[in-house]
């Protein structure tokens, strides 16, 4: 007995020293020669974040530094493997096994989705594997939407789909386990959950729809399985598993600034959506700013696209009432649809010659712009461009052969436009009816004369030639 003890210490004390390898010389010596010896390496996390808790199903995982210098996840604590049910009741953790919740068959009749609450009331639910001796494979749309009691669900395994909007708009709700089998969350599926600060993706989801994750303030990190081939996380930040798209930035973060790596060449649609930052530095690498990248990010300040950016999206940053100042490079081609609408701090915005394609409302709402510049490359300035951008004192424009609908409707301010063009192609743009509604009396300067749009009273010289 006291051999094997002192044996068993001195492998102990031969496995310290070794760190997270085991030497190879601990490998059964009836392993061929010819066959390179292999290590095992076991991480060791003895600082980090609980990014799964532990329930009796699943195993808590860590994510953390290991010894070794690694970022790692590993498993904190064992899970027991089951729940001791009595009378529907979890003996060990109190959850209730919801085998009163609302279910669906499937139309093949193999299946069934869970489709609502039913008379199953809890605030710590597990849902069930089977109901009526079939297994249960999705979480149907707004099936637990606007639940004002559920603190915690367990998704078993089996089910591979959470349906659109199936988790939205709960008041406490602040735990989802989801399973390995999961592959597809739909849009909206856990957006306004006022209280779920983190969540966990497993290997297998694949498929995020839009504004799956959109917490609206209160998502403070996203991890995801090591395992998982679609998706990686950063730091509680949810990219592709390459890295160079930007997912979701939780939008619950309070850090007032980001910087977003190098790696990154796509900002994804609705990426920091009403985040916190104050300001956010960009890689030079980036391409394309998404749909609603920056939108009602109310405390942006300062954001400056690098200059191999080529399209800013629909509401890129709409509603980025702090945001002082919007250098759009040399080089951006499109300029999507209320693009800046609503930022109500923006004063000069130049739009360079590159930009070919300008959305509508791109500048509409902007209550404090006074100038804005558009380059020879825009031929038709959209409807609404700048609607009810009040403070809005003068437009220079390139050669536009068109102009829409109600495209400076309410800026009351206007006092010049300055047109790259000649008096005569002036009149040959076309322009729609209403696209001054609403505007007061201004000129427009050409490179031949000025042109006013109402003449103070009838007799008053309308064109000025030779004027500059």
């Amino acid at each position: 007995m006291r051999k094997y003890l002192v044996l068993l210490f001195l492998m102990g004390a031969l496995l310290g020293l070794a760190g997270c390898e085991l030497p190879a010389t601990f490998y059964p010596q009836s392993q061929p020669d010819t066959q390179p010896a292999e290590t095992i390496h076991i991480h060791q996390v003895t600082d980090g974040q609980v990014v799964r808790p532990l329930s009796c199903t699943t195993d808590e995982l860590t994510l953390g530094l290991c010894d070794c210098g690694e970022l790692a996840e590993v498993v904190s604590a064992v899970a027991p493997g089951k729940h001791n049910f009595r009378e529907g009741v979890c003996r060990s953790c109190g959850a209730m096994l919801g085998n009163q919740l609302e279910f669906a068959l499937s139309e093949d009749g193999k299946s069934y989705t869970v489709i609502g609450m039913g008379s199953c009331n809890t605030w710590n639910l597990v849902i069930p594997r089977e109901h009526a001796g079939r297994p249960v494979t999705a979480i149907g749309p707004a099936a637990f939407f606007g639940q004002k009691e559920l603190v915690k669900v367990e998704v078993p395994e089996g089910i591979t789909s959470i349906g659109q909007a199936a988790f939205s708009d709960t008041l406490v709700l602040q735990t989802v386990l989801l399973p390995y089998s999961l592959k597809t969350i739909d849009a909206l599926a856990f957006s306004e959950c006022r209280a779920l600060k983190q969540l966990y993706l497993p290997a297998g989801v694949k498929t995020l729809g839009e504004n799956a994750l959109l917490s609206h303030g209160m998502l403070e990190s996203i991890f995801v399985s090591h395992a998982n081939l679609w998706y990686a996380s950063v730091d509680g930040v949810l990219f592709n598993r390459d890295k160079t798209v930007l997912v979701s930035y939780p939008s619950g973060r309070q850090a007032g600034k980001y910087t977003v790596p190098e790696t990154v060449t796509k900002i994804g649609d609705n990426a920091f959506q009403r985040c916190n930052l104050v300001a956010v530095e960009l890689p030079d690498g980036l391409v394309s700013v998404g749909n609603g990248s920056f939108e009602l990010c109310r405390n942006l300040r300062n954001v400056y696209l690098p200059s191999g950016v080529k399209t800013i999206g629909d509401s890129a940053f709409a509603y980025c009432e702090s945001l002082q100042e919007a250098q759009i490079p040399d080089g951006v081609t499109d300029v999507g649809s209320a693009a800046f609408s609503g930022c109500n701090s923006l004063q000069t915005v130049v739009v360079p010659d590159s930009v070919t394609y300008l959305g509508r409302f791109a500048f509409a709402n902007c209550s404090q712009l006074k100038r804005l510049t558009i380059g020879s490359g825009v031929k038709r300035l959209p409807d609404s461009l700048c609607a009810r951008s009040t403070s809005l004192e003068v437009l220079i424009v390139g050669r536009v052969s068109q102009i829409g609908k109600r495209a400076l409707q309410d800026c009351f301010s206007l006092l010049q436009i300055r047109f790259a063009g000649n008096l005569e192609r002036w009149e040959l743009v076309k322009k729609a009816e209403d696209w001054d509604a609403n505007v007061g009396r201004f000129t427009v300067q050409c490179q031949d004369g000025t042109i006013s749009s109402r003449p103070e009273k009838p007799g008053d010289t309308e064109v000025k030639k030779g004027s500059s």
